[in-house]
C-alpha cells in the first residue's frame, strides 16, 4: 500500500457522550469510530476513560476542528503536541480537520474558508511540495 492510500476501515460513526453507555455495553456492529481530537486531548478523567473502553473493542479515526491550517499563522505547537500524543493512544490510521481559520491573537472560532484560487499563507507554504 503506497503512502498516499489510507486502509478502508469500512463505516464509522461519531463518538459522542450521550452514546458512551450504550455503546460500551451493546458492543454495536460498528466497523470504527470518529473522535473529534480535541474532545480528548485533555490530561486524564472521563473523556480518557470512555476513549480507553472504546479502544478495547473498535477503532477510531481522528478528526479535528481546531487546527486553523488555513490561518495566516503556524498551528500552535502545543496543539500539535497534544494532537500528536492522542495519536498515539489511538493508533488512529489518519487524522483530518477542517480546512479553516480557527484562531487569531489567542481569540479562538471557527470560520470556515471559501474555495479560492489562492490559499492563505501558511496553507500555501505547508502544501507546498519540497
Amino acid at each position: 500500500m503506497s503512502k498516499a492510500m489510507k486502509p478502508d476501515l469500512g463505516v464509522g460513526v461519531g463518538l459522542r457522550v450521550p452514546h458512551y453507555a450504550a455503546i460500551l455495553r451493546e458492543r454495536p456492529s460498528v466497523d470504527f469510530f470518529e473522535v473529534i481530537s480535541e474532545n480528548f486531548m485533555v490530561d486524564g478523567g472521563k473523556p480518557l476513560y470512555h476513549l480507553d473502553r472504546v479502544l478495547e473493542h473498535y477503532p477510531v479515526v481522528q478528526h479535528g476542528v481546531s487546527l486553523g491550517i488555513a490561518g495566516p499563522d503556524e498551528p500552535d505547537r502545543a496543539y500539535l503536541t497534544r494532537l500528536k500524543e492522542l495519536t498515539k493512544r489511538t493508533k488512529t490510521p489518519w487524522v483530518s480537520d477542517h480546512f479553516c481559520w480557527s484562531a487569531q491573537a489567542a481569540r479562538t472560532c471557527t470560520i470556515s474558508c471559501p474555495f479560492r484560487t489562492r490559499p492563505t499563507p501558511y496553507a500555501a507554504r505547508s502544501s507546498a511540495p519540497a
